[in-house]
């Protein structure tokens, strides 16, 4: 939504009945462009990070990058993220599940 709003302001159109003289800076719109791209990036890097993270399990490799993912799906702010972080870092810090990974 941020970078098609910010493509319109870019792009220089009149909003809302605006007169072409209160039309925002086009600047602005590519700010909104940017903001947007990243914020969409960033969930992209998210989700690749959590599939990666599950095939690790699956595979019990990659124990030290399943527990950062794990500790930063945390910080997400809804209760499904919280609890499969915590509930992931639980599991992995037992000590048969770090034999079955090869970590001492």
């Amino acid at each position: 939504m941020h970078f098609f709003w910010g493509l319109a302001v870019w792009r220089g159109g009149p909003f809302l009945g605006q007169s072409a003289k209160n039309a925002p800076d086009p600047a602005f719109g590519v700010v909104l462009m940017a903001l947007g791209a990243g914020i969409v990036g960033i969930g992209w890097s998210v989700a690749a990070c959590l599939i990666l993270a599950g095939r690790s399990l699956v595979r019990r490799k990659r124990y030290l990058f399943c527990m950062v993912v794990a500790g930063s799906i945390c910080l997400v702010c809804n209760p499904l993220g919280t609890v499969l972080g915590v509930f992931t870092i639980i599991v992995l810090m037992r000590p048969s599940v770090r034999q079955l990974f090869g970590v001492q």
